[in-house]
């Protein structure tokens, strides 16, 4: 995604690459900082996705 302003990136508290955001049905956003594997991006999707 491309944020030249960095507005965000400031939004979601992110300061480097990778990183990403997970936002549960009820809005709550959720920022991970760093290279993250396969099975870790599972485990938090399955995580967020059970909240709702």
């Amino acid at each position: 995604m491309s944020d030249t302003n960095g507005d965000i990136y400031a939004k979601f508290q992110i300061f480097g690459q990778p990183a990403f955001v997970i936002v549960d049905v009820d809005g709550t956003a959720h920022t991970h900082l760093g290279a993250t594997e396969r099975a870790e991006l599972d485990q938090l999707l399955t995580e967020s996705l059970q909240k709702s």
